[in-house]
């Protein structure tokens, strides 16, 4: 505590890991909020501090939730601890605890809450100035009261989605509509071009509105047909190995058509362990023949729209698939060992077409039967990349025999404009750059930041139309329609 503008301080609570401290606005008090659940206060503007309150919670260093506290006038005080909420009228005498879950609305928000039980979760709590309205964030979805804590509402805008490991897939047919996957919330499918969006009921005995959640990592559209989609996602708790879905009436109705695990076996950890990374392409020659990755197993085909699978490849850390203008050449990405991965009979046979420690970006000319871009990481993870070891971005003009090194980035997800292949754009951390265009084809990059409200894109899909390309982070989407500009 200061009582000199800052200049000296003197420690207060020496025994205490204090997580939050509140002043309440008369200046009656001091509250603090310990790692151990103790909740102090000082009613002689710091001098002393006495135990008042004793919730379970117990803080470990990088655990998000830290608790919330918030005070407001007339002697209300919300303590919103890791076990549990409980409030105060008279500045921290007596105590209520409320139950989140028996009044809860999720609000606008299409999808569910993310946890097993939203009552114990709290990174922020606040209080506006009025104390009319409490505010309380569990690092993903904010909720709001305006009766002191009964009550609660999700208070979203649009889609707030943890992480994607894939982007969107824009319909071919209309590009208005498009289904995105997300892990914890499944998936969800927009008709109007992402103004709204409603989830999908893909496995309907997974699906519970009460707090049950499960995990979607893939979304793709079918090329021919625009009521079929196809998406994989993951059970809640011990079923995490991955199930492939397809619809055939836009999303009213799924059916299974491959459990991998069922089918070809493999050890799956209960909680995220990669299983749920992977990719889905198609044939551009013939829509019924499919190409499927597995960060564990390796990759698989169909020769009639997924109703029977092969696996073509078994191998590790499998992230994503590309295919040529024609569908003889198919490519693999590795993150992490091996490199790339390439098949030139339709995906019946592979072999290393560049051993890599890792390779974090892939795209395939939308035109040119041979040319393909390849982001060389000699890092483990373009994701917790620390500055040390770039890479580098190559072309091969050949399918993949010899490359030609166009940049020395640390460069990640890449892609290629499929109305102006000379046009690409690429995902960096090199100089803090974070996105990055090309418009001759890759021999020279600029800054291109256009709407995009991350630095560190985890890729690229095209957005339906020329000059669009939507990007998506880790928990966000953004659209931009000025590529080609």
């Amino acid at each position: 505590m200061s009582r000199d503008g800052g200049k000296s301080w003197q420690l207060q609570l020496t025994d205490s890991i204090i997580l939050n401290a509140q002043a309440t606005p008369e200046g009656a008090g001091v509250f603090a909020f310990d790692s151990t659940g103790k909740l102090h206060r000082s009613v002689d503007a710091g001098a002393s501090f006495t135990m008042i309150k004793e919730v379970p919670h117990k803080w470990e260093p990088g655990l998000r939730f830290a608790g919330g506290l918030a005070v407001a006038k007339g002697g209300k005080v919300m303590l919103w601890s890791l076990g549990q909420l409980v409030v105060s009228s008279d500045n921290g005498e007596t105590w209520t605890r409320h139950r989140i879950e028996t009044n809860w609305n999720r609000g606008s928000y299409p999808g569910m809450n993310r946890y097993a039980s939203p009552e114990g979760k709290c990174s922020a709590l606040a209080v506006t100035a009025d104390g009319a309205t409490w505010l309380k964030c569990d690092s993903s979805l904010m909720c709001r009261s305006t009766d002191f804590g009964v009550s609660w509402t999700g208070s979203t805008v649009g889609l707030q989605i943890l992480c994607y490991f894939q982007g969107p897939a824009i319909s071919p047919h209309d590009p208005q509509q498009a289904m995105v996957a997300a892990l914890d919330q499944g998936v969800f499918k927009t008709e109007d071009g992402g103004a709204s969006w409603k989830p999908m009921r893909v496995q309907t005995d997974w699906w519970n509105d009460d707090w049950q959640n499960h995990d979607g990592s893939v979304v793709k559209a079918h090329p021919a047909k625009k009521d079929t989609w196809f998406a994989i996602i993951h059970g809640h708790g011990g079923t995490r190995h991955p199930r492939l879905h397809r619809t055939d009436d836009g999303g009213a109705t799924w059916k299974l058509v491959l459990d991998l695990k069922e089918r070809f076996g493999g050890e799956w950890g209960k909680w995220l362990d990669d299983s749920e990374m992977g990719d889905l392409c198609f044939d551009p020659s013939n829509p019924d023949v499919m190409h499927l990755c597995n960060y564990q197993l390796g990759v698989f085909k169909s020769s009639d729209g997924g109703q029977t699978w092969k696996h073509t490849l078994k191998t590790k850390n499998g992230l994503n698939l590309v295919t040529s203008p024609s569908g003889q050449h198919v490519y693999l990405q590795c993150l992490k060992r091996t490199g790339l991965y390439a098949s030139h009979d339709r995906g019946e046979t592979w072999e290393v077409a560049h051993a890599a420690d890792g390779v974090d970006g892939l795209a395939h000319h939308p035109k040119d039967e041979t040319t393909l871009f390849i982001s060389e990481g000699q890092h483990e993870n373009y994701w917790s990349y620390k500055g040390t070891r770039p890479a580098k971005l190559l072309k091969s003009t050949d399918a993949g025999k010899t490359w030609t090194q166009l940049a020395a980035l640390d460069s990640g997800p890449l892609y290629i404009d499929p109305v102006k292949p000379d046009i690409m754009l690429m995902s960096t951390l090199h100089g803090g750059k974070g996105i990055l265009r090309s418009t001759d084809g890759g021999q020279t990059w600029h800054d291109f930041h256009h709407d995009a409200p991350s630095y560190t894109a985890r890729g690229f899909t095209y957005g339906g139309t020329p000059g669009s390309v939507i990007y998506h982070m880790f928990g966000n989407m953004a659209r931009t329609t000025q590529l080609h500009e």
